[in-house]
């Protein structure tokens, strides 16, 4: 299922969106994994947005930012995160008239899980060259790789694009 099979579904993740935002939930914090293969990072791509961007999602209640992102990694990508290099930062954007808060984290030791399909959520994913990624990349996925680049040590903090 692509996002150009599945505006009812787009509609509908924005409108509960809206309406959590509505009823008082300001706030999300959210958690992404950067998973690299040699010169070629994963992203996916959902069936309810046009972007690509990393594999992540909402953290649960009880639930590290860390473990977040690598519950998401498996979830979303069926990547299998054993360990995690560093936090590249935390950021902070808006999405639907909520506040969101990113913890973006690096990959280090990592498998794949040979059972990922495609599915409700989730209608893609695809390793792409740094050199070479896709046009429609999320602004702050292009923006995170970027500051991969040039990331020394120390976090990163600051707007999400």
């Amino acid at each position: 299922m692509s996002m150009r099979s599945s505006p009812i579904l787009y509609f509908f993740y924005k409108a509960v969106l809206i309406i959590e935002g509505l009823l008082g939930r300001r706030h999300i914090e959210g958690a992404q994994m950067i998973i690299l293969r040699g010169d070629e990072v994963m992203l996916i791509k959902t069936t309810y947005r046009p972007h690509w961007e990393f594999p992540g999602g909402a953290i649960d209640k009880g639930e590290s930012a860390e473990d977040a992102a690598i519950r998401e990694a498996q979830e979303e990508a069926g990547i299998v995160v054993s360990k995690v290099v560093k936090k590249l930062g935390t950021y902070m954007g808006h999405a639907y008239m909520q506040q969101v808060t990113y913890h973006v984290f690096l990959a280090g030791g990592w498998m794949e899980n040979n059972k990922w399909a495609s599915g409700f959520e989730i209608a893609e994913r695809q390793f792409f060259p740094l050199n070479a990624l896709p046009l429609n990349i999320s602004p702050g996925a292009k923006k995170r790789l970027e500051e991969l680049a040039h990331v020394q040590d120390g976090e990163f903090s600051g707007d999400w694009v």
